[in-house]
């Protein structure tokens, strides 16, 4: 099996999964399955025969994606995934990006790939709705640590006003229990200074003795 080159089962009806046993035959170049009842995902063993040029895999019963390593084999020029039920997003590099040689028509769950296969438009995938959901999340954090922020620069400023306020009644409290003595009302209090009030003397001064009205 490994030498083979070519394998045609066309129309025979045959049904199951495709066996991994395919991968043996690596020197395969053309590969024929359409028209029969194989079902469930087009096996990843295909992945191993890089030599395949032609590739029919229609009028079955395959699900699931296109698998992503069918646009890297090398050699494939020609690939038929019609009628089947294979679903999500076509790829538009390798064998994909030319339309006379794919067929991927009657798979109505299809969507994307280059405009000449004349599919719909894929829907925004979960992928993107989560990468949207995320700046969601870090937008509202971000404006609710804004806001908190602003609160709490709110409060402070409230806070020293009030002890600001605070502080400038104690002061007006603490003057107001003292009498404001004038100049004048100790040159009075002294009789002008008199020689007799004298009590003390220091090097800045006399000490004067002295009665407030």
């Amino acid at each position: 099996m490994i030498n083979l080159r070519a394998l045609y089962l066309s129309n025979n009806r045959l049904s199951g999964s495709l066996p991994n046993t395919l991968a043996k035959c690596v020197m395969l170049q053309d590969l024929r399955l359409d028209g029969s009842f194989f079902h469930g995902e087009v096996p990843i063993a295909l992945q191993i025969l890089r030599s395949l040029e032609y590739l029919d895999l229609s009028c079955n019963n395959f699900s699931s994606h296109i698998p992503a390593y069918i646009r890297k084999l090398p050699f494939l020029a020609y690939l038929n995934l019609s009628f089947n039920e294979l679903n999500g997003e076509v790829p538009k590099l390798g064998v994909f990006r030319n339309a006379t040689m794919v067929s991927v028509e009657g798979n109505y769950n299809l969507c994307g790939g280059i405009q000449q296969l004349n599919l719909s438009i894929c829907p925004t995938s979960s992928i993107k709705k989560e990468k949207h959901l995320a700046v969601k999340i870090v937008v509202l954090v971000i404006i609710a640590t804004l806001c908190l922020s602003l609160l709490a620069l709110i409060l402070i400023v409230h806070c020293w006003r009030r002890n600001s306020r605070k502080n400038v009644s104690s002061i007006q409290l603490y003057n107001n229990q003292f009498k404001r003595i004038l100049d004048s009302d100790i040159h009075k209090a002294t009789r002008g200074f008199f020689e007799s009030n004298i009590i003390g003397a220091g090097s800045y001064g006399f000490v004067y003795k002295g009665v407030l009205d």
